[in-house]
């Protein structure tokens, strides 16, 4: 759900233009909340069990790599745990 916005903020990091920090507070079915800044960090909470994420973007050799941190554990995608 998410997506579309990540391939935007790869796209600008990748081409070295600015990004505009935004935030969207349209709840859709999933998300209740959703900010990036113009360093490309996303934050995203969501409307089921208020699970938080932060998405951090580094870039290397001309590809994005993401970072997940999230929370509860329980609730939040495998490779958002724990970190």
């Amino acid at each position: 759900y998410i997506e579309p916005q990540k391939k935007e903020i790869e796209k600008s990091l990748l081409s070295k233009t600015e990004i505009t920090e935004t935030v969207s507070t349209n709840p859709t079915k999933y998300i209740q909340y959703l900010k990036w800044q113009n360093n490309g960090v996303v934050f995203v909470k969501a409307t089921d069990k208020g699970q938080m994420l932060v998405l951090i973007p580094t870039v290397e050799n001309n590809a994005v790599s993401w970072q997940c941190i999230g929370s509860p554990d329980l609730w939040v995608p495998p490779k958002c745990r724990g970190t």
